[in-house]
C-alpha cells in the first residue's frame, strides 16, 4: 500500500543539515534584549514558528546552538520528538557557557536587575565544570562555549580569546565523561588555537584561521564551521534597527576576515561543515548559505556534501541522517532542477520528506 510520487523534473537529495542554528530567536527582536522583552513561554513559541520554517526550507536536522533563556531549546527538541510540533530533529546545547561579559553574557543591563534562572557564567576551569555539568543534566545534547567575543555583542570584541586552554579542555572533559562533545564559538585566531588544542569537536564561526589552527584542523578530529552570509544579511538590513549599529560596524570590520579565512580552509581541502547562524538571518533562509560558499570558491557538490554526509558525521549521526541509504531515516527533498548547476536551486526546495512522511508537497519541476 506503498504511496508514489512523482518526482519528475526534480532533483532529490537527503534532507539538508545546519549545524548552527538558534531556532529561539525571534527575527525582530535582538537577543541581547530577550531577557528584558521577551520570556521563555514567548521564546518556546517562537521556537515553534522557526522550527516549521526551517523544516519546510528542506532543513530536517539541526544542531542548536544555544538560547538565551537556558533550555528552551530542550523543550523544543522533546515536543517535536513527541510530534507535538513540526520541525527538524535536534540537537541542542542547552545554554552557552560564557565568560563574564563574554559572547553569551545576554545580562547587558544594570547590576541591580536580577533574572531568575539565567545563570550561565562561568569564569574558572571550576565554573565551567559546574556549568557543563548542570547543562548536561538539564537535557543537552553537546556542549557550547563561546572561546572569544563576538560580532553580534555588546561583549568583549570577536578577536579577544576570553578562555584559557585549560578552561576549554575543562567542558571538554566533561562532556566526554557524558559521551557527548564541545561546539566552539570562536573568532579570534588565539582562541581558535587553544579550543583545537583542548580537543573540541568544532570551531564555530572560525573567522580568524591561522596557518596553525589550519594544520590542528588537517587532524580532522575537529572541524570548522563557517557562517559566512550573515554579515551580509546584518550589513545589507541594517534599517530594520534590530541590530545596534555598534554590532554593524562589527559585521563590517569581519566580513572580509570570513571570507578570507573560508577561502583559506578550502585551499588546505579541509571537511567544512554548514553552518548558518540562522536567527541572525531570517529562520527559513538558510540554503542562502550555499550560494555564498560557492561564490567564495568552494565546489557545489562539496557544499551539498557539506550539510549532508559531513554534517551527519559532525553530529555523530552518521548511521541516521545525511544520506538516502537502507537503514537510515526517510529525510528526503527535493528541488526543481540541478543544484550541481545552480547551487541556488537550493533555495527553491519545495518537497520535503522527514521520517518518511511528507511534510511539504509543492511543485517540483522548474519554472520556465
Amino acid at each position: 500500500e506503498a504511496e508514489e510520487v512523482d518526482l519528475a523534473g526534480a532533483m532529490l537529495l537527503p534532507g539538508l543539515i545546519d549545524l548552527h542554528t538558534h531556532l529561539t530567536i525571534e527575527p525582530d527582536l535582538h537577543w541581547e534584549d530577550e531577557l528584558l522583552r521577551s520570556s521563555p513561554q514567548r521564546a518556546a513559541l517562537a521556537a515553534a514558528m522557526n522550527a516549521h520554517l526551517t523544516l519546510q526550507a528542506g532543513f530536517t536536522t539541526v544542531r542548536d546552538m544555544g538560547t538565551s533563556w537556558p533550555y528552551v531549546d530542550v523543550a523544543v527538541r522533546d515536543a517535536i520528538d513527541a510530534g507535538w510540533i513540526e520541525g527538524p530533529r535536534m540537537q541542542v546545547a542547552g545554554a552557552y557557557i560564557s565568560t563574564t561579559g563574554g559572547a553569551g553574557d545576554a545580562r547587558q543591563f544594570g547590576p541591580w536587575v536580577e533574572v531568575p534562572g539565567t545563570d550561565v557564567l562561568a569564569d574558572s576551569e571550576d565554573e565551567v565544570r559546574k556549568q557543563a555539568r548542570t547543562h548536561l543534566k538539564q537535557g543537552a545534547d553537546f556542549l557550547k562555549i563561546l572561546a572569544t567575543g563576538a560580532v553580534l555583542s555588546q561583549g568583549a570584541p570577536p578577536g579577544a580569546q576570553l578562555y584559557s586552554e585549560a578552561e576549554l579542555r575543562a567542558a571538554v572533559e566533561v562532556a566526554a565523561s557524558f559521551g557527548t562533545f564541545v561546539g566552539t564559538h570562536a573568532h579570534g585566531g588565539d582562541g581558535i588555537v587553544a579550543a583545537l588544542r583542548a580537543g573540541v569537536r568544532t570551531i564555530d564561526h572560525g573567522s580568524m584561521l591561522s596557518d596553525e589552527a589550519v594544520e590542528l584542523l588537517k587532524a580532522r578530529t575537529s572541524f570548522l564551521v563557517p557562517t559566512v552570509f550573515t554579515s551580509t544579511w546584518v550589513i545589507e538590513n541594517q534599517a530594520d534597527g534590530v541590530t545596534p549599529p555598534a554590532q554593524v560596524q562589527r559585521s563590517r570590520e569581519i566580513q572580509s576576515l570570513k571570507s578570507e579565512s573560508f577561502q583559506r580552509a578550502l585551499a588546505a581541502g579541509l571537511d567544512i561543515g554548514f553552518g548558518t547562524d540562522a536567527g541572525v538571518i531570517p529562520h527559513g533562509m538558510n540554503a542562502r548559505e550555499f550560494a555564498v560558499r560557492v561564490a567564495l570558491g568552494e565546489a557545489p557538490m562539496d557544499a551539498i556534501v557539506a550539510a549532508t554526509s559531513l554534517a551527519a558525521e559532525i553530529m555523530g549521526w552518521s548511521d541516521r541522517v545525511g544520506r538516502i541509504a537502507p537503514t537510515l531515516q526517510a529525510d528526503l527533498i527535493a528541488v526543481p532542477g540541478d543544484p550541481l548547476q545552480n547551487i541556488a536551486r537550493l533555495e527553491e526546495v519545495s518537497w520535503v520528506m522527514k521520517d518518511g512522511r511528507i511534510v511539504r508537497a509543492g511543485p517540483t519541476s522548474p519554472e520556465e
